[in-house]
């Protein structure tokens, strides 16, 4: 049996390996004389692989022995020779070299870091302000630059950057503060971007919470100032001028004094060189230089006077500026509405102004809502009532287009275009609801050629824009304000803004429209009325193509102006009918005139004429006339005619009743003159054959006109007209003889009373011509001739019944024949 040796590591004391039984010490000894001897030769091994290291460190302990000898006996030495106040000494002399070693160090160290730095604020400035960043970053770095460029420019024989670096700064200062007025001026930026920009205004410019608020307040009357210094949208510039003064008011409420103030006072809470949003700039390399920068620059703090702004104060400024501004906006406003000329567009330019008003006046301090209100409408009303009164007296473009179309029309220029039968019309196209047609059918019905058509378009459009206006106005009624908006009640009277705003406002206007409207029918009448009197001094065919084309022109106007849609009992439009009346008399008179001289003629032959022509056409017994003279028949034949060529559309009622009072006025005087004669004649004709009896010749009688025609003065009209019923009867009583005198004179006699029944026929049926249709009472200067000449020829009352009802019979018959005249 194997014995097997104890673990050694369990004893505790030598003795308990001597409690085992002797093989097992024996075993335990040969096992432990077994380890000892590997142990020798891995230490062996070890001490001879390691000798040359043993080596070096046994020389090395004893150089060190020798060192701690010297060293030992230096200290004994020193100690011997030296007290304890000349080892201070010395140690003090030690610590100054050491400090002016680093104080060396430190300088240099120093100004270069302080540089380095400073060279580099220039740029973050311009890099933050370019990308849009923070403009209280910008300040805080300009802040930083200041510091840094005070301590370098102290040090004597500065380096020149320190003043090239300056003028960067100033550069960048001037840009930074151009970049804080644009964020305040600004009504697109919010609060937060605000109090941002004020503190960096503040930091910048070292300026109190007063220099701020008054710098805000300037930099925003500024802007409402720009905007209406703008050429263009200048409605949406007034827009946003009164949002921005709206917006001013409440920022600065908001704003000043707490917010602001809290905010600046944020700023104390650390040195300006422990802000991290300054140390997070890496272009400044802050974590370097920052421990060689001088103290007192990296302890400063900013100290701006945050509490130095009150609430009144605040109050006071506000109001101030609020009054201010108002007055600098409403003054721009009105330049500005002057170059708007649009009547729409100024009314929805009100629209929203009053919106926008009427949302933030109950929140606007310093300013009462109500008159703010009043003032807006004051500026806006004027204004519209401006424009109403321009685009009205446009009107007077119309006058204006009139006097250049009539001023190119020559005398004898035809007034109409072609017939409404003229075989053209068959071949116009009748597509789009035959509008050519129908408008062709217009013009030639209504007499319209270019110069009317001209001036009718001119009047089409202005109307058109009176209709718009009067439309816009009637449309401000139906606004309903108190539905769309919220106002408090305490600072307006909804029912009183809705009075102002929907009846008072659009019946102003409504009363300067017609006013307007009145006023330039006036001038337009006067103009109209000066034209026609400028006419009437012109010869009478030399204005005849003007007459009828301003006779048109008038109609047209008339008839338009009383469709304008405006009129009501207040508005009463001058009339233009009495212009077209005196035009419709001297177109009349002139067209009456060309024919009555052919008439003349025509009498003037029927005297001369040894016969009545008409007589063998009498019927009844006794013979009557059935029919009228030649000459009665073509007067009334030419003046249909001349009536068709001046156009069918000037002949209204009233026109037609002024030429046929013209018409019988004029044929009655060339009938009386034809009756005179007619009665002269058969005086003259009884007179001579008295006298032919009584002196057996009549040589002298027909000799003695003839030598005071020779010898004597020029007759006068009624010698002339003497003189040729004289020679009328001369030829008469020349023509007979003793055996046929008696038969010859009761022939002419009957020639000339069958010549006066046959006028008084002529007069009857001249006078149911010109009668006018309406009238119970018949021409007067016709049945004054009528009466005349029934009185001449002693007619019974059955034979003037029959001649009447003979004409009456005839004018049914012909009066087709007369068109226009019938």
């Amino acid at each position: 049996m194997t014995t097997e040796a104890p673990n050694p590591r369990d004893f505790k004391s030598w003795e308990d390996a001597f409690q085992y039984p002797v093989p097992a010490v024996r075993k335990l000894e040969q096992q432990l004389r077994g380890h000892a001897s590997e142990n020798r030769e891995k230490l062996r091994t070890l001490v001879g692989a390691s000798y040359r290291e043993l080596l070096g460190t046994a020389e090395r302990i004893i150089e060190m022995d020798d060192e701690m000898q010297r060293v030992e006996n230096a200290l004994g030495a020193a100690g011997r020779k030296c007290n304890s106040r000349a080892i201070e000494h010395i140690f003090e002399n030690f610590a100054k070299l050491e400090g002016d070693r680093r104080s060396k160090d430190t300088e240099r160290n120093a100004l270069a870091a302080q540089l380095a730095v400073l060279q580099a604020c220039p740029t973050v400035i311009s890099r933050l302000l370019r990308n849009g960043e923070s403009s209280l970053l910008a300040s805080k770095v300009l802040v930083l630059s200041r510091l840094l460029h005070k301590s370098l420019a102290q040090i004597p024989d500065a380096p020149p950057l320190v003043d090239t670096v300056r003028n960067r700064l100033a550069a960048q200062r001037r840009r930074l503060l151009s970049h804080v007025d644009r964020q305040l001026s600004s009504p697109h930026s919010d609060t937060e971007t605000l109090i941002e920009n004020m503190c960096a205004f503040s930091l910048a410019t070292s300026s109190t919470p007063t220099d701020v608020l008054r710098h805000f307040h300037h930099v925003r009357l500024e802007a409402v100032k720009r905007h209406f210094s703008r050429s263009q949208n200048h409605q949406e510039n007034i827009l946003q001028a009164l949002q921005l003064f709206v917006t001013t008011l409440r920022n600065t409420q908001q704003i000043f004094p707490a917010r602001l103030s809290s905010s600046l006072a944020a700023l104390k809470a650390h040195p300006l060189l422990r802000d991290k949003a300054v140390l997070s700039l890496t272009v400044l390399h802050l974590d370097i230089h920052a421990r060689w920068i001088a103290e007192d620059i990296r302890s400063f703090t900013p100290w701006p006077r945050h509490d130095e702004l009150h609430r009144a104060d605040a109050e006071q400024m506000l109001k101030a500026w609020a009054k201010q501004a108002l007055q600098a906006f409403l003054g721009g406003m009105k330049l500005v509405l002057v170059q708007s000329r649009d009547f729409n567009s100024v009314l929805s330019l009100r629209k929203e102004m009053l919106e926008t008003w009427l949302n933030a006046g109950n929140k606007a301090p310093g300013l009462n809502a109500a008159d703010v209100l009043d003032s807006l409408r004051e500026v806006l009303n004027d204004h519209l009532r401006d424009l109403v009164r321009q685009n009205a007296r446009n009107l007077r473009l119309s006058s204006e287009m009139i006097l250049k179309s009539l001023s190119r029309v020559a005398p004898l220029t035809p007034t109409t275009d072609a017939s409404l039968w003229d075989a053209s019309l068959l071949d116009m196209s009748l597509n789009d609801g035959a509008s050519n047609f129908k408008q062709a059918l217009l013009k030639r019905t209504h007499g319209r050629n270019a110069t009317t058509t001209q001036v009718i378009l001119t009047f089409e459009e202005w109307a058109e824009s009176m209709r718009s206006t009067h439309s816009s106005i009637k449309a401000m009624k139906d606004v309903r304000w108190d539905d769309d908006l919220a106002i408090d009640e305490d600072s307006f009277d909804l029912d009183s803004k809705q009075a102002l705003l929907s009846q008072d406002d659009p019946q102003e206007l409504y009363e300067a429209l017609s006013d307007a409207l009145v006023n330039s029918f006036a001038a337009l009448r006067s103009d109209l009325d000066t034209l026609t009197s400028s006419l009437a001094t012109e010869r009478p065919k030399a204005t005849e193509a003007k007459g009828v084309i301003l006779i048109r022109i008038i109609r047209e106007i008339d008839q338009r102006s009383r469709s304008l849609g405006i009129a009501e009992k207040k508005l009463k439009i001058a009339t233009l009918a009495p212009l077209v009346s005196t035009l419709h008399e001297r177109l009349a008179a002139s067209l009456v005139a060309s024919a009555m001289s052919s008439f003349k003629d025509s009498l003037a032959h029927l005297f001369k004429s040894r016969r009545c022509p008409a007589r063998a056409l009498w019927e009844g017994r006794p013979p009557l006339p059935n029919q009228p003279s030649t000459s009665t028949f073509k007067l009334l034949r030419t003046l249909s005619q001349e009536m068709s060529e001046h156009g069918s559309d000037l002949w209204a009622p009233g026109a037609v009743r002024s030429l046929k009072i013209t018409a019988a006025a004029d044929a009655t005087s060339a009938l009386e003159t034809f009756i005179s004669d007619l009665k002269a004649a058969k005086e003259a004709i009884n007179v001579g054959l008295d006298e032919k009896d009584e002196a057996g010749g009549d040589n002298r009688s027909t000799e003695a006109p003839a030598n005071a025609s020779q010898d004597g003065p020029a007759p006068d009209e009624n010698q002339t007209e003497t003189v040729k019923i004289d020679d009328s009867v001369n030829a008469v009583v020349e023509a007979q003889t003793p055996a046929t005198s008696s038969m010859v004179t009761e022939k002419a006699i009957a020639t000339c009373h069958e010549k006066l029944i046959q006028s008084l026929f002529d007069a009857l049926y001249l006078q149911r011509a010109f009668s006018i249709p309406g009238s119970s009472t018949p021409s007067e200067p016709l049945a004054s001739i009528i009466q005349q000449i029934t009185l001449e020829v002693q007619c019974d009352g059955v034979a003037v019944q029959r001649l009447r009802k003979n004409a009456v019979e005839y004018w049914k018959r012909t009066y087709l024949l007369f068109g226009l005249l019938a």
